[in-house]
């Protein structure tokens, strides 16, 4: 019945938080050489600092939300008695998979700066990602229920949650190998705090044609570890600042990641660059709790999500009587989770010495998924104190955007705002995605070299001619 709750009420929460609007960067940030931040997400190419650095009072903020498949535009229903959903609208437009995130990065310190041709960095950064992919056929279960499938194999297996709040302590060098090939990584320090995540082996629900029973066939783990949730023992008390800090500080999960980077430049206007981010696991091991979900048979008509949250008696009563149809056994073994790692391969071209074009080709990995996307981008600089950016992105195999950005420099203060979606951040109702990445940093351009004389000049200069 926990397993069940806890299942029911984070998917359900992450409806309401979608509701405005996987994890993967932003699209512009890792193109924008002004930011020194971009060297984060993109380690194959040198930013145009000298140095940088924030200060943990003003952390550089990333919040992405991510909801590819409910359509709450129209569903959205406004009548003289009043604002309902339609969920009917609300799953007309389903694709076989979709994705529901929401990720959030907090820079509470990121600096670098460069020596030589080197450029030497570190961030530590306060995390937590929350992705969910679902299937057409797992919603329109769980809202119509089985009479649509009878005597069919609903095959869920491609279903999968995962939610982790960490901390990600990294270091990070790039360098300019030579006139060509620029290359640079990121060692990352994970310490784990909460996570919910499923793996799934195989899961099949069957609609019997005699009866109208559903079977669920199973090979299914629910694994959670966090504070929070009181596993095993009391929930962590955050009252006061002592509690939050054991909480922080205090979780015992840990692992390792990184990222690394190779830029080749052919001719002068042209860069080529692939970038892998985010290749790293998290053991958790704090007093963690496995649910194993076994084989079960339910007879299951259909239920609105609306009833499922509600606190009456046959709400009650209904998840009671699907607890007891699959039940679950309990143990305590620690497990691992992958980051959603990121791939990414770019090409940049010049156009004149302050704008330059950029196409990028994506994919983010998720629990042996595969989650493709492309950007088309132009980035225009004036002088060294301001620079705005324009993309076009298609993510998920069919939801479309438009994003801008901007940035501007007074001294050594260094100001961005970016958004991968315009429309979807300041409408959220009207996009599949919200996205906003601003930040303040301080930092100074790096100072172009002054042209010297041959040597053979410097020590024999040539003698004035004479004007006729």
């Amino acid at each position: 019945m926990k397993l069940l709750r806890i299942s029911l009420y984070l998917i359900s929460a992450s409806f309401i938080i979608a509701a405005p609007s996987s994890a993967q960067p932003g699209f512009l940030i890792p193109f924008m050489p002004e930011v020194g931040t971009s060297i984060q997400y993109r380690p194959s190419v040198l930013p145009t600092n000298s140095y940088f650095f924030s200060l943990p009072v003003l952390p550089v903020t990333d919040t992405r939300i991510v909801n590819s498949g409910l359509d709450y535009q129209e569903a959205h229903m406004v009548t003289s008695s009043g604002m309902y959903l339609n969920l009917d609208k609300l799953f007309a437009k389903l694709q076989p998979m979709n994705t529901l995130g929401v990720n959030q990065q907090l820079d509470v310190v990121d600096i670098g700066i460069k020596a030589g041709k080197g450029y030497f960095s570190m961030n530590l950064s306060h995390r937590f990602d929350f992705t969910f992919l679902y299937t057409d056929d797992f919603m329109n279960l769980l809202y119509k229920g089985n009479g649509t499938y009878i005597g069919e194999n609903v095959n869920l297996s491609r279903c999968g949650l995962d939610a982790s709040h960490y901390w990600d302590i990294g270091f990070g060098y790039t360098r300019k190998l030579n006139d060509h090939f620029t290359a640079g990584f990121r060692v990352k320090r994970l310490i784990g705090l909460d996570n919910i995540s499923t793996s799934i082996q195989s899961l099949t629900a069957t609609t019997m044609e005699n009866d109208y029973t559903l079977q669920l066939s199973s090979n299914t783990v629910v694994n959670t570890c966090s504070p929070l949730l009181g596993n095993n023992g009391p929930a962590a008390d955050l009252n006061g600042i002592s509690g939050i800090s054991d909480y922080l500080m205090g979780s015992g999960n840990g692992g390792w990641g990184a990222n690394i980077g190779l830029s080749y430049q052919p001719v002068e206007k042209l860069v080529l660059s692939f970038d892998a981010l985010d290749i790293g696991k998290i053991t958790w091991k704090s007093v963690p709790v496995n649910y194993h979900l076994d084989r079960g048979v339910y007879s299951f008509s259909g239920v609105s999500l609306n009833q499922l949250l509600s606190q009456d008696v046959d709400s009650v009563s209904y998840l009671d009587s699907l607890a007891s149809s699959f039940p679950t056994t309990e143990t305590n073994q620690r497990y691992t989770t992958t980051l959603p790692s990121t791939l990414m391969l770019s090409t940049q071209y010049s156009l004149t010495a302050s704008t330059v074009a950029t196409m990028s080709f994506r994919g983010t990995l998720f629990q042996q998924q595969f989650l493709p996307s492309f950007m088309m981008m132009l980035h225009q600089r004036i002088g060294n104190f301001f620079a705005v950016s324009m993309n076009y992105s298609y993510q998920y195999n069919h939801v479309s955007s438009i994003g801008a950005g901007a940035y501007l420099r007074i001294g050594v203060v260094n100001l961005f705002l970016l958004t991968d979606n315009l429309t979807g951040t300041l409408y959220p109702l009207s996009g599949k995605t919200s996205h906003i990445n601003f930040g303040i940093l301080f930092g100074s351009p790096v100072k172009a070299k002054k042209q010297r004389a041959p040597k053979a000049f410097e020590k024999n200069p040539p003698e004035p001619q004479e004007r006729y």
